[in-house]
């Protein structure tokens, strides 16, 4: 058992949601399809508005950073900062279409996993508006899969 800075992870989550929201931005700047830039947008606008919940639960967390875990569940949450597909150095700003939407399918993904971690984490605290984030981010990912769904329909001329 050690104690661990929680923060560490609600940081790289809000870190996450501008990028994502950026992204989002991007792709609905992007598409000439009304329903798709409509769906871009409202995704992108969720993100930030996520983004800002991080933000103030760690301003409510104050000087109350740091939780018990054991020593696994610390190495599992570090990896889990450590292999974040946003921490890519590499990564650039410029995608082709398929490339952004299968990246906002993986970030939905990770999000997914990221954010039941830190209710696991937290699960002493009120985290009610973060399970709310958690469903939507749930629909954020079948939104991405049905976009991914149907590109691939109109590429085979279904």
């Amino acid at each position: 058992m050690g104690l661990y800075d929680g923060s560490k992870l609600i940081n790289m989550i809000a870190i996450n949601e501008s990028k994502i929201g950026k992204l989002y931005e991007d792709l609905a700047n992007n598409v000439v399809h009304e329903k798709s830039k409509n769906l871009f947008n409202k995704l992108a606008k969720d993100e930030y508005r996520h983004e800002k919940i991080y933000k103030k639960l760690l301003e409510n967390l104050g000087e109350d950073k740091n939780i018990e875990l054991d020593d696994e569940e610390i190495e599992y949450v570090e990896t889990l900062i450590q292999t974040n597909v946003l921490n890519d150095k590499t990564s650039n700003s410029k995608y082709t279409k398929e490339e952004a939407i299968m990246l906002a399918e993986r970030v939905e993904r990770d999000g997914i996993i990221l954010i039941s971690q830190l209710i696991d984490m937290y699960d002493q605290r009120d985290l009610k508006e973060i399970k709310t984030i958690l469903k939507e981010e749930k629909r954020h990912l079948k939104y991405v899969l049905d976009v991914k769904f149907n590109s691939n329909v109109s590429l085979l001329g279904l």
